[in-house]
């Protein structure tokens, strides 16, 4: 790590530390603000335009930050611009769900470097996970032929109950000597950060989704299970240990089936990728099943994804199925909009990006319910990440945890 990031104060003199900050903030800039020009960050960071020119010198000659010529003008000569170097450093990202695992490197400028993998093995809560879990990240960084000094860290996206800051999983690994985040920053020699899937997705649509510059949003996560993320007053809202917005667990009327929590008739249970399996096994033909399954193994997708493309090419007994688990989920988002009140709900996941073929039925859930005076200036939509919303939350956590001091 380039020694600016990680310089701590009482290991330098007062003058170096105060110009490591500097670049701290024009590099922090950069990634969330897109490139700069020696006068704007003269402006912001209120210091003269020549020191701001030395710390940009400085910078490239680090092979951080790269010249992109001359930018628009800003009244008079046209100023260059600057960004950073989109192979300088890097976030190692995962999107661990109940029957996958997800892994991309994320640059600096917020681009995703290397195709995303994934690795199709269901969540084991054991060491032997783990130690499967360590090996494919390790041959993963070897695959993408990227430096490992240039990994700045590795930022995890889990399900179940977590407390980042406390480094507490009550769902996985609760039995694992060291716990979770120091085993795997043993195993590769990185900082490892973990946090919800379901928070790390709001992260993600906050920043680089549509609920950008939004106050009160929800972002629903519907896939191997069912989660949900809340910003409010503008903020990810976590709750007193870390565990607000368990939205799959809340009790349905409508179900009695057992749940992986160990209750019976969680919403998870009818809304979620394994419910709409198991609603196809009864409800498709054999030539459907086995069509579907031939195409998502070709494709490396899940099943319930694979549902999903014949629903969206108009297979009839699929998209019953997407529209009686539509139908579930407007049922829960009425409660959620009659508590919350929110400007926006994103629904995303496996569903991101489908439109009206789960958002009519979730409207005409709530047509059965009188929530419409409760919904006025709420927006449902669908995710436009995609599944990179959780990579990307998951990227955001990490810049963040690095930048956290100039910020």
């Amino acid at each position: 790590m380039y020694d600016f990031i990680t310089d701590i104060h009482s290991n330098s003199t007062a003058v170096r530390y105060k110009r490591n900050q500097l670049k701290k903030k024009i590099v922090y800039r950069m990634n969330s603000s897109g490139p700069q020009t020696i006068p704007l960050l003269s402006r912001e960071l209120k210091i003269s335009m020549p020191s701001v020119d030395r710390l940009i010198k400085e910078l490239i000659a680090d092979a951080f930050v790269e010249d992109m010529g001359e930018g628009p003008s800003e009244g008079g000569r046209k100023p260059h611009q600057y960004k950073i170097k989109p192979s300088s450093y890097y976030s190692l990202c995962l999107d661990i769900s109940i029957s996958e695992v997800k892994m991309a490197l994320i640059d600096f400028n917020n681009g995703i470097h290397h195709p995303i993998k994934t690795h199709f093995k269901r969540l084991e809560d054991n060491q032997e996970y783990v130690e499967w879990l360590v090996s494919i990240i390790e041959l993963f960084i070897i695959e993408s032929a990227v430096s490992f000094s240039k990994i700045s860290g590795i930022s995890i996206a889990l399900p179940g109950l977590i407390d980042p800051d406390k480094k507490v999983s009550r769902s996985y690994f609760t039995q694992l000597e060291p716990n979770l985040w120091d085993y795997l920053q043993i195993k590769l020699n990185k900082e490892v950060l973990i946090d919800n899937d379901a928070r790390l997705m709001t992260r993600g649509e906050h920043v680089f989704g549509l609920a950008a510059g939004k106050n009160d949003v929800l972002c629903i996560n519907v896939g191997a299970g069912l989660g949900m993320g809340m910003i409010l007053n503008g903020q990810l809202y976590r709750g007193n240990t870390g565990s607000a917005a368990e939205f799959g667990h809340i009790k349905s009327t409508n179900s009695s089936l057992p749940c992986y929590c160990g209750q019976e008739g969680c919403l998870e249970t009818i809304i979620s990728g394994p419910a709409m399996e198991k609603n196809a096994m009864a409800e498709l033909s054999k030539e459907d099943i086995s069509a579907i399954r031939k195409i998502t193994e070709a494709d490396d997708k899940s099943f319930y994804e694979g549902i999903l493309d014949f629903a969206k090419q108009g297979n009839a007994s699929c998209k019953k199925i997407i529209q009686d688990t539509g139908h579930e989920l407007g049922l829960g988002i009425s409660t959620l909009i009659i508590l919350l009140n929110p400007e926006m709900i994103i629904i995303g996941g496996c569903f991101a990006g489908t439109g009206d073929l789960i958002i009519n039925p979730i409207k005409q859930a709530m047509l059965s319910i009188p929530v419409q005076k409760f919904a006025e200036g709420t927006e449902i939509v669908t995710s436009q990440l995609g599944h990179q919303a959780v990579l990307l939350g998951a990227h955001v956590s990490l810049i963040q945890h690095l930048f956290k001091d100039v910020m």
